[in-house]
C-alpha cells in the first residue's frame, strides 16, 4: 500500500516537473510546491505565490496564474542572510515564538531547496502594500494615509506584546487583509536578525542593515530599537504614499546622512503639515518625534494647502506693462518735485532768524543765569522788573527816611 502511494506521488511529481520545466515564471520547489512568479521584492526576502503539488497536480501553467487566489506564499531569506548553524537555530526559535502569539499568519514550513532557505506562509485573502505602490495605486490624501498608519500602529502593538520591537518597517512588510486589517509579514526575519546582531553571530558589516531603506540610521547600524525608529519608518512610508516617491531617492538613511540628501516638500501638504512630517523623518534622533501617537495626532487633517492661482500669459504681460508705467510716472513726479523745490528754495539771508541777545538777570532775585527770550517776552519781563524795583525802592525809602505810607503818596503826587 505504501509503495503504491510513493509510486503515485513520484508519477505526480514527474508530471508537474515536466509541465512547468519550460516556463520561466513557474517552477517546482523542493518537489512540494508549484512556485508562481515573484509577487514582491523585499529586503527581508522576496515573496512568491505558491500551490501545493499534491492538491494541484492537474493545474496547468496558465491556470496557476498569480492573479488567482494563492493558498500559500513562499518567502525566501535574502542572499546576505547568514546561513550558519547558530543563525538557523535563532531563526527557528523565532518562528516558534511568534507562532504562539500571532495567529493571523500560519507558518506551514521552514525548509530549503539547494542554497535557498524559505518560509511557507498561509495568509488570509488580501494584498501587500508594496504591491500597491509598485502598481502606482497609492494613497494620495493625508486622512487615508494616517488611517493606514494607525492600523499599522495597532499591528506593531500586537508584536510588542510578543516582545518584538520591529524598527524597520517598509511597504513590503505590510499585508492588508480583505477586512482592512493590517498585519506585518517580515517580523520573524527582523527579530531573528536583531538577535544575531545582539549576540554577535556572524557580525561582519559596519552597516549590517544597509538594505533597510526605510529605517533610521540607528537601525541601519544595528543599534538598540526604540519607538522613535518606528516613527522614522512610518514617516518615510507616509512620504512615499503621499508623494509616490521614496524620501531619499531609494537610498538608506546612512547614505542620506553622509550625502546630505533631504526629501523634497510635498505640494499637497500645508507648511505646518510638511514641517511635522519632516520631524518624523529627521535623521537626528534628538530632533525626531518621540512616539507614533505624537506623529499621527500632530497632523491637522482638515487643513488644506493654499491653491496656486494660474494667471494667463496675457494678464501677466498686461500687469507687467501697467507696473512699468506706474513706476515711470512715479519717477517723473518725484523729479518734478525736486526741481520745483530747488527753484523756490529761499536764500539763507531771508530765512535767518533774528539773533536775540541773552538777558542777564540780577543774581539778587533769580541767580546769575542767561535766558534767551524772544522780543515780546523781553518787553513784558522789563515792565515786570521795573515794577518790582519800584516796590523795593519805596520800601527802602519808608524804612530809611522814616516816612509813612501816606507821606510817601503826597511826595509822589508832587512829581506828577
Amino acid at each position: 500500500m505504501n509503495s503504491n502511494k510513493k509510486k503515485n506521488k513520484k508519477i505526480t511529481q514527474d508530471k508537474i516537473t515536466q509541465d512547468f520545466s519550460n516556463t520561466q515564471e513557474m517552477r517546482i520547489l523542493n518537489n512540494n510546491y508549484i512556485l508562481g512568479p515573484s509577487l514582491l521584492k523585499n529586503s527581508t526576502g522576496d515573496i512568491y505565490a505558491a500551490w501545493d503539488v499534491a492538491k494541484d497536480a492537474n493545474m496547468s501553467p496558465d491556470e496557476a496564474s498569480y492573479h488567482l487566489p494563492s493558498p500559500f506564499f513562499i518567502k525566501f531569506l535574502p542572499e546576505n542572510y547568514s546561513r550558519s548553524d547558530e543563525s538557523m537555530r535563532i531563526f527557528k526559535e523565532e518562528i516558534q515564538q511568534q507562532a504562539k502569539c500571532c495567529d493571523w499568519c500560519k507558518v506551514v514550513a521552514f525548509d530549503h531547496d539547494g542554497d535557498d532557505d524559505y518560509i511557507v506562509l498561509k495568509l488570509p485573502r488580501g494584498e501587500f502594500l508594496g504591491k500597491k505602490i509598485e502598481t502606482s495605486i497609492i494613497y494620495g490624501d493625508l486622512p487615508k494615509v494616517l488611517d493606514l498608519i494607525s492600523n499599522i500602529h495597532t499591528a506593531l502593538n500586537t508584536l510588542e506584546k510578543c516582545g518584538i520591537k520591529h524598527g524597520r518597517l517598509e511597504p513590503a512588510s505590510i499585508f492588508i487583509t480583505e477586512n482592512k486589517e493590517v498585519e506585518i509579514v517580515d517580523s520573524i526575519y527582523v527579530s531573528a536578525k536583531q538577535r544575531q546582531l545582539k549576540q554577535g553571530v556572524d557580525y561582519t558589516s559596519t552597516v549590517p542593515n544597509r538594505e533597510a531603506i526605510y529605517a533610521s540610521p540607528d537601525v541601519c547600524f544595528g543599534r538598540k530599537i526604540s519607538e522613535q525608529d518606528d516613527v522614522f519608518s512610518l514617516a518615510c512610508i507616509s512620504y512615499h504614499l503621499l508623494s509616490g516617491a521614496h524620501p531619499f531617492a531609494g537610498a538608506n538613511s546612512v547614505s542620506a546622512l553622509l550625502n546630505k540628501t533631504r526629501p523634497e516638500p510635498i505640494d499637497t501638504l500645508t507648511a505646518e503639515q510638511w514641517h511635522h512630517l519632516e520631524q518624523g523623518m529627521s535623521l537626528n534622533k534628538e530632533t525626531r518625534l518621540q512616539t507614533i501617537n505624537e506623529f499621527i495626532d500632530g497632523f491637522d487633517r482638515d487643513a488644506k494647502p493654499v491653491e496656486k492661482k494660474i494667471i494667463p500669459t496675457e494678464i501677466m504681460i498686461a500687469k507687467k506693462n501697467a507696473e512699468d508705467l506706474i513706476k515711470k510716472q512715479t519717477q517723473t513726479t518725484a523729479t518734478s518735485k525736486i526741481r520745483m523745490s530747488n527753484e523756490v528754495k529761499p536764500s539763507p539771508e531771508k530765512t535767518a532768524k533774528p539773533v536775540v541777545e541773552p538777558i542777564q538777570v540780577p543774581s539778587t532775585f533769580l541767580g546769575t543765569q542767561e535766558l534767551d527770550f524772544s522780543m515780546w517776552t523781553w518787553v513784558s519781563l522789563s515792565l515786570l522788573l521795573g515794577m518790582v524795583i519800584g516796590v523795593i525802592v519805596m520800601s527802602i525809602s519808608i524804612s530809611l527816611f522814616n516816612i509813612d505810607f501816606f507821606s510817601l503818596i503826597d511826595i509822589l503826587k508832587g512829581f506828577f
